[in-house]
């Protein structure tokens, strides 16, 4: 008889959607665009759990040693620390947003997972591998410039993020330096890109030969972008753009 997966989990969830994170920090099951939807994400059904072949998303430390898991207090943030057998270790942090603007929450079909070097430089191989139909299939997989898209009848989405798509897509190891981010999901970070690339589109109906393109804030000692919001700032015209740990891309001339 094969050993039942592991039932040691953690939910995340925006009352819009909802996933569930072994001890291990993998997410083994998650369905969009609804609780009761297709999961895209079925390894619990599974006896292998998080080491399934598919239906999970599952960032893998080499030589783990130790795994710590908790929910940041008074949240429904899930944060994992996973620490090598060498001394390296890398957290990684798992939600869906929520929030209030315009006078009104907004809870979009989105699961937000990132991950960060703590110590040292852990070696990680990330595995994303949705399923369809009830785990039957998988979904058709498209690439993009930072996204990969994911069709299926019944529904269609993406995952963004701001790493390199390479490992991503043949799931070759590599070693953690700066934090990363994956946003999946059909919603709102989804739904910005997908209307900002549709903009372009009557100029490709007219037969225009069309490219999109996707550039980092150029920053430089002499100024760049910097030097445009610095003055704006030190008069007081600025506002927090964020907590000072966000990811953001950038282009640096030397």
């Amino acid at each position: 008889m094969n050993a039942p997966a592991n039932l040691d989990l953690a939910v995340i969830g925006n009352c819009q959607v909802a996933a569930l994170v072994d001890n291990l920090g993998r997410i083994v099951w998650a369905c969009l665009p609804k609780p009761d939807a297709d999961p895209v994400f079925c390894a619990l059904l599974r006896s292998q759990g998080g080491d399934s072949v598919s239906g999970v998303f599952a960032v893998d430390l080499r030589d783990m040693a130790e795994a710590k898991r908790s929910y940041l207090r008074n949240t429904a943030i899930v944060e994992t620390t996973l620490t090598d057998a060498h001394g390296n270790s890398l957290k990684i942090t798992d939600f869906c947003p929520r929030f209030r603007s315009r006078g009104r929450n907004f809870r979009p079909m989105a699961i937000v997972r990132l991950i960060e070097p703590i110590k040292g430089r852990p070696i990680v191989t990330v595995r994303l591998r949705p399923r369809c139909d009830n785990g039957a299939d998988d979904p058709q997989r498209v690439a993009g410039s930072h996204h990969i898209r994911f069709l299926s009848a019944a529904l269609n989405y993406r995952v963004t993020t701001n790493s390199s798509l390479s490992p991503l897509l043949d799931e070759s190891a590599f070693v953690l330096g700066t934090p990363l981010a994956w946003s999946a999901g059909a919603g709102f970070l989804a739904g910005v890109v997908k209307d900002w690339e549709a903009a372009a589109d009557p100029a490709r109906q007219a037969g225009l030969r069309v490219v999109t393109l996707r550039s980092g804030i150029v920053i430089t000692r002499q100024g760049g972008m910097l030097g445009r919001f610095l003055p704006l700032f030190r008069l007081g015209l600025g506002t927090r753009l964020g907590p000072g740990t966000q990811v953001m891309s950038w282009v640096a001339l030397a």
